[in-house]
């Protein structure tokens, strides 16, 4: 527990912070996204929110570029 393999005969290498064992490899918590070997928090905008690894605009908003619009 803590630690993964990236391939079958690799060495072990640990979990990084905000982040779980998946297999051969690593997966980030909920409202994380990997980037390379780590996982960084998912930031939405004003009027909007955060489900898994992504962010969605609130009912009303439309997403326009990286913000949320009222429509």
């Amino acid at each position: 527990s803590g630690y993964y393999k990236d391939c079958y005969d690799c060495a072990l290498k640990k979990v990084p912070a905000n982040s779980y064992t998946s297999g051969i490899d690593f997966a980030c918590n909920t409202g994380y996204i990997k980037s390379g070997n780590s996982c960084v928090k998912v930031v939405a905008p004003a009027n909007a929110y955060v489900s898994g690894a992504y962010w969605f605009c609130n009912s009303g908003y439309k997403e326009v570029g990286n913000s949320c619009v009222k429509k």
